[in-house]
């Protein structure tokens, strides 16, 4: 994706909820923790190339975690319903993350930890 493009999705988000957190989202780099950063769903360092627009806040808490550890965080965090927000934008992507992940890969992961975790 080209600078021009990025700012073009970046554009369109503004006034839009973060799909992490739900909180309205902000144009402009460093004059709000709520302006829209572009977040690697799997990160760079291991091997993401699928981009979501979210707000700095929580991109820069999630930092190089996985879809799955940034799902677990939120939880453990007490921020289930942060959590869920994460799943239903993971599932209105689709496609591919990385290497063949996909997003009901991900959920599948995600109820597997759980049901053991409840177990």
């Amino acid at each position: 994706m080209n600078v021009i493009d990025l700012y073009k999705r970046r554009e369109k988000a503004v006034g839009k909820p973060c799909p992490y957190c739900g909180v309205k989202m902000v144009l402009g780099r460093n004059r709000s923790i709520f302006h829209t950063t572009r977040d690697h769903i799997f990160p760079r360092s291991q091997g993401g190339t699928l981009a979501i627009i979210v707000c700095f806040a929580c991109n820069n808490e999630k930092a190089d975690m996985s879809p799955f550890e940034w799902i677990e965080h939120l939880y453990r965090a007490g921020r289930a319903h942060h959590a869920e927000r994460t799943i239903c934008a993971y599932c209105q992507i689709g496609g591919v993350f990385r290497d063949g992940v996909t997003a009901p890969d991900v959920l599948d992961a995600i109820e597997t930890f759980w049901l053991a975790e409840a177990a």
